[in-house]
Order: structure tokens, then sequence, then C-alpha cells
């Protein structure tokens, strides 16, 4: 009779391994889709959409970032 059990713990001790490792985006984190928006870039993108009269079109394309994502961005900084 040939015993599975050995093998799956490892595999369950890799995952929490896997899972608890120090990562570039901080400690625990699991990983995801990178933001497109850093916190330079929201500094930079706050301060041109407030102190300056420059089109949305203008401040996109300084940051490279899409119209829908400079949008989201306003959204969730409360300045719209």
């Amino acid at each position: 009779m040939i015993n599975f059990r050995p093998q799956k713990k490892a595999e369950n001790e890799g995952l929490k391994v896997a899972i608890c490792k120090e990562t570039p985006f901080g400690k625990d984190s699991i990983g995801g889709r990178p933001k497109k928006i850093d916190n330079d870039k929201m500094k930079i993108a706050e301060d041109l959409y407030t102190c300056t009269n420059k089109p949305v079109n203008e401040i996109c394309e300084e940051l490279g970032v899409s119209r829908p994502t400079f949008y989201a961005f306003l959204k969730r900084q409360d300045l719209m």
C-alpha cells in the first residue's frame, strides 16, 4: 500500500512558504497585478491635476498612464 500523505504535507508546507515569503511588494504579499501609478506618480498626478490647467490627456502622456487609469486614481483620491 502506498501512502501519499507525506507528499501532500510537503506540498502544503511549500505553499505556506511561498505565500508567506517576503516579496518586493511587501511582506506576506501574495502577488497580483502591479499598480500602474506608483506613489511618486500619484503625487505628481495630484499636483498636475489640482494646480495646473493642463488637459488630462497631457497629464496622462507625461505619466505614461491611460485616461481610465488616471480617472480611477482621481476617484480613489476623492479629487473628482
